[in-house]
């Protein structure tokens, strides 16, 4: 470390100033002081896409386990793939674009709202500003909506996992066999459902929209 040729001057008549102290118990004290001031602080920032909440909720284990060994990519929703669903009702695009916006939204365990959000708690607030209320977590998602063939989801259905025979996780399906979801890594991204991972735990689709 390159010190300015003041400070040099100084610690040197600080050391002269040293030597003259018997008192060995004293002369660490304030050496050590001497060599903290000249450490440099590191001051680490966070961008909200890598944030993680750490307001006392912690995660469980399947929250630990649902993302691992899964490929994470930048992808957005493709919208001109939804002309193959010449019939796909104006709501069913409204939850796509409310959903879209939230892509980056960092996740937390508990959260639903644009600062933080989990799987359920994000599934919640999308359908909430296209007029559905639905139940708070995964489970109850799952309980509140209608079966569908996983052979014939389209846009805006919902897709779950289970982990242990019990549903673990739950996402919004937006075609092209891609789903959008609050990953405990990533946030809210879009993923795609021939990951190994998802495969693995698919649980089934929903519909919760006509």
């Amino acid at each position: 470390m390159i010190l300015h040729s003041n400070i040099i001057k100084k610690l040197a008549k600080i050391l002269k100033q040293l030597s003259k102290i018997r008192n060995l118990s004293l002369l660490f004290v304030i050496i050590s002081f001497i060599i903290s001031s000249c450490t440099p602080q590191i001051r680490f920032a966070t961008k909200n896409s890598n944030y993680t909440s750490n307001n006392n909720l912690s995660k469980t284990n399947t929250d630990r386990k649902i993302n691992q060994g899964v490929t994470f990519t930048d992808n957005r929703i493709d919208f001109q793939a939804l002309d193959k669903y010449p019939n796909l009702e104006f709501k069913r695009r409204e939850v796509l674009t409310f959903a879209e916006s939230y892509l980056g939204t960092p996740y937390c365990y508990g959260g639903i709202d644009k600062n933080c959000t989990d799987c359920s708690g994000f599934v919640k607030q999308i359908y909430e500003m296209a007029g559905i209320n639905l139940p708070r977590t995964a489970a109850l998602q799952y309980e509140y909506g209608k079966d569908i063939s996983s052979d014939e989801p389209i846009p805006g259905d919902l897709v779950f996992f289970k982990n242990s025979r019990k549903i673990s996780h739950v996402g919004i399906y937006v075609g092209n066999n891609q789903f959008i979801h609050a990953s405990t890594n990533k946030g809210v991204v879009v993923q795609s459902l021939d990951d190994a991972f998802y495969k693995q735990n698919l649980a089934g689709f929903k519909k919760v929209l006509n």
